[in-house]
């Protein structure tokens, strides 16, 4: 089944949300939409409300279209759905522009999410979101948000003025991976807590309140991103108690207020080959006991690296290995 309309503006399909979706695909497989709008008359956003759009069936495709003033999501797909959306607009809806849940595979391909509260919600066992290229800018909360050992894979996008998160993932057996990404101007750009896993790679993270934040988090790795002009910390790592490895390799991680803020002992990061400098705080912090192992680092801030003595607010630092490769160099010109 393939269904054409005149463009995602002109023909457009607007139904009552506290009545039902403007389109239902359900129990069927290989359908085409293509070039056409679905949407919600009124603005009472309703927590049971319905989606403008849902989908529980496989080889579905949406090309062009547009999900817009939802009372709740804008395009809900469960099951075990396989998905593929190109060149989709998500604007607008009460909750999430897209909601991947229950072990549906989708994939987006340079679509627009702005001004959800959400722009993608992956969630539960087998879900898996891939978005590749396209743009999110103007949450109110995350731009991604992925849980409840779901996964999602970001390649090549732009965040911008996200209020919360541009990309968080939040529990234990979740992951996230981040490839060239462009994130900028939210509270925290990327952000992982409680065993989620995040991987970003030749990330672009500047002019946020706190770059990357790992707040007890599963396995982490961050390498060969920029890490610029955050107001707070370029990343912390944050875990009082036995957390995942974190790996900072060949990073750029400067402008920052702190540059790499480790607190407490549980997450023990391997910090190597990494250019840090100048930020406005020591380059490399440790306290309440962080540790680690730090080589072939190149340290450019008045304050390079400090190790905090024990004293009446803080335990100190703890044990950590700091090798002789490490370089102490001015500021680039």
């Amino acid at each position: 089944m393939h269904l054409i309309g005149n463009g995602s503006t002109k023909s457009v399909i607007m139904v009552d949300g506290r009545s039902g979706s403007s389109i239902v695909v359900r129990g069927t497989k290989d359908v085409v939409i293509e070039g056409i709008g679905f949407s919600h008359a009124g603005d009472e956003a309703l927590a049971a409300g319905n989606s403008t759009a849902s989908v529980d069936g496989s080889g579905v495709s949406f090309q062009e279209c547009a999900f817009t003033h939802a009372m709740l999501d804008g395009l809900t797909i469960s099951g075990a759905s396989t998905v593929k959306l190109n060149k989709c607009v998500f604007s607008e809806n009460a909750e999430a522009g897209l909601k991947a849940t229950g072990g549906a595979v989708v994939t987006a391909v340079e679509c627009t999410f702005e001004k959800n509260n959400f722009g993608v919600i992956s969630e539960l066992s087998n879900t898996a979101v891939t978005v590749t290229g396209g743009s999110f800018s103007g949450h109110a909360a995350s731009a991604i948000e992925a849980s409840d050992h779901a996964q999602i894979t970001v390649r090549g996008a732009k965040f911008v003025s996200n209020k919360e998160n541009a990309v968080y993932a939040h529990d234990s057996g979740t992951s996230a991976l981040l490839e060239d990404c462009d994130i900028s101007k939210s509270e925290n750009g990327i952000k992982a807590a409680k065993g989620a896993a995040l991987t970003a790679i030749k990330c672009r993270v500047k002019e946020n309140i706190i770059g990357m934040a790992f707040d007890s988090a599963g396995n982490i790795a961050v390498r060969e991103s920029m890490i610029e002009g955050n107001a707070e910390d370029g990343i912390v790592l944050f875990a009082e108690a036995g957390a995942g490895t974190a790996l900072i390799n060949k990073n750029t991680i400067k402008g920052n207020r702190f540059g790499l803020n480790i607190h407490g002992p549980g997450m023990v990061p391997d910090v190597s080959g990494n250019d840090l400098g100048p930020n406005a705080f020591p380059d490399i912090y440790l306290h309440n006991k962080a540790a680690g192992s730090y080589s072939k680092n190149t340290l450019r801030s008045a304050e390079r690296f400090v190790a905090e003595p024990a004293g009446p607010d803080d335990p100190g630092a703890g044990t950590y290995q700091w090798a002789t490769d490490n370089i102490e160099a001015p500021a680039n010109p």
